[in-house]
């Protein structure tokens, strides 16, 4: 049994581009604030796969899940320990 993403349209097995690829989780979580006031959001890394036939893309085989904060100036990934 194979743990390669595969492609249903293409009927091919899809290539990882990418690894560690940060991705935030969409509403409706909303973020948490903070006693700063600055807003965490739930998030994990996970590796971008993609179809070289038709290049649709997909994350999969992510990390546990924390709350995560990204600067908007440095772009640097801050993580806060769950209690």
């Amino acid at each position: 049994m194979s743990a390669v993403p595969y492609c249903v349209k293409c009927a091919r097995g899809m290539r990882c581009k990418e690894n560690s690829v940060f991705v935030t989780d969409a509403p409706p979580n909303k973020p948490v604030k903070d006693e700063d006031g600055r807003d965490w959001e739930w998030g994990s890394s996970g590796d971008l796969y993609e179809c070289e036939e038709c290049g649709i893309q997909i994350v999969t085989g992510f990390s546990k899940f924390a709350l995560v904060r990204v600067d908007s100036i440095s772009g640097i990934i801050f993580r806060r320990k769950l209690m």
